[in-house]
């Protein structure tokens, strides 16, 4: 009895020890501009997205098209810190993902938001 006991004690050590050294996954801020970001349309950065990402979109002259959000992503699609001018998307945004799409800050404007599936707060 007492072998057993010391046995499950050394296990449950080695199990909680090896817990403590599994990479915790933090979600990942992705960038849209003109020029000088890592994506210069939203559905690149879209399609780059995992679960849990933030989109930042910067101003643009000529704005954006639009873009799709499908699948099972929960992603933020956001306008860009210290911006004053909202970023324009001026073609069709589809939202058929079945998790959570978050827009704020983005004119959409003279165009369609079209929700197929999942959950968009605006």
């Amino acid at each position: 009895m007492k072998k057993a006991i010391k046995l499950s004690n050394i296990l449950f050590l080695l199990i909680g020890g090896l817990l403590l050294f599994v990479p915790k996954v933090s979600a990942a801020t992705l960038t849209v501009c003109a020029s000088g970001c890592t994506y210069t349309q939203i559905d690149a950065a879209i399609t780059a997205a995992t679960t849990g990402d933030t989109i930042t979109v910067g101003t643009s002259a000529s704005g954006y098209n639009g873009f799709t959000n499908a699948g099972t992503k929960n992603i933020t699609i956001t306008k860009a810190d210290g911006i004053t001018v909202l970023p324009v998307i001026n073609s069709a945004v589809n939202i058929s993902s079945t998790g959570t799409t978050v827009i704020k800050g983005l004119n959409i404007s003279g165009t369609t938001l079209t929700v197929s599936a999942g959950t968009v707060t605006l």
